[in-house]
Order: structure tokens, then sequence, then C-alpha cells
């Protein structure tokens, strides 16, 4: 599976009525932005590719700026530990030296990644349930369509999902355009 570049249409507001039946809605995150170097966001495609069937994952690592963006310096690739297209689970081993050698560059987690095989870019219900930390950035990787779609999302008591501006940065990337909204 081979992807180009990213796709980049606005991200604009995608709501819907909570009904406390796995429905929730989806609210863009207006103040901070998430800043991905470009050759960041390949290595997450390429990887995301290779792993395919599976959902593949990792964690981001950087720095928050003077402006309360995230930008990210590093997209660590982890193995999934479940081998499954609808779930992951992050090797301890590898996430624990990923998160030693963000400490020696003076970084800091910022959240994240995993990709959807065969479903939207937004938090499923798995998702939501097993966000625990509200101060992470939670990225998803749809590559349900010719195009794949990257998304990042604030997710607060597991219910309160917030879209997140993500922004890809770099020569290559048409610096500073937002990624595409998913069809409903």
């Amino acid at each position: 599976m081979e992807f180009k570049g990213p796709a980049i249409q606005k991200q604009t507001r995608n709501k819907r009525q909570s009904t406390g039946s796995g429905a929730f809605s989806v609210q863009k995150e207006e103040h901070m932005k998430i800043l991905l170097p470009y050759g960041e966001y390949r290595k997450l495609l390429k990887r995301a590719a290779a792993c395919y069937p599976e959902e593949a994952c990792g964690l981001l690592g950087g720095r928050i700026d003077s402006e309360g963006n995230k930008r990210v310096e590093q997209v660590y690739l982890l193995t999934n530990t479940e081998h499954s297209r609808i779930h992951f689970t992050l090797d301890p081993k590898e996430q624990l030296a990923a998160v030693k050698d963000m400490r020696a560059q003076g970084w800091t987690l910022l959240g994240n990644w995993h990709s959807h095989p065969d479903t939207p870019s937004r938090p499923s219900a798995e998702d939501r349930r097993l966000a625990y930390d509200s101060r992470a950035s939670y990225m998803i990787l749809s590559l349900k369509d010719k195009e794949p779609v990257l998304r990042s999302f604030h997710i607060e008591n597991r219910d309160a999902v917030t879209a997140e501006e993500l922004v890809i940065t770099g020569t290559d990337a048409e610096a500073a355009v937002p990624f595409q909204k998913e069809a409903e």
C-alpha cells in the first residue's frame, strides 16, 4: 500500500448529538495547533502502510511553544503487540525507550498516534475508553479511502472529543495547510 501527499482541505466542525449509545460530538479546538513536520508525517504514513491491515501505532515527542502550540519533533514508531486491525497496544519496552529518548532530547510526550485501516479518522468507542491522559493529543490516520486522512483529537472524560487543528510544516507539504474534514 502506498500513499502520496497529505490530504489538504480545511478541517471544519463536525457535530453530532450525544445519545448515550456510543455517539459523541466532535468540536474544533480553536486556540492550539499541532505542528507536524512533513518528514515525520511521511514516516508515519509509511509505517501505517507497512503494517496494513493491522493498526500501526506510536508516540509523539516534542515541545509546547510559547503560543501553546504542540510542535512534534519526532514520531516514534512502536510495535502493536496486539497485531490487530481494530485495536492496538504499545510495546511497553519500546514505549519506555521512546520516553527516555524524549527526556534526553529535552522534549515531552505530546500524545500518541495510531492508524485505522478500515474505519474513519475519528476516535472509536475503544479509543475514547482508553484515553486516560486529558493533556495528550490522539492522532488517528485513516487508510479506508484512496487518500489517507490524519486528524488529531483532545479527549476528556472519555466522551468529550475535540478536534485539534493539525498543520503539516515544511517545504514539501505546502506548509501550514490543515488536513481535510472526513465525510460522515
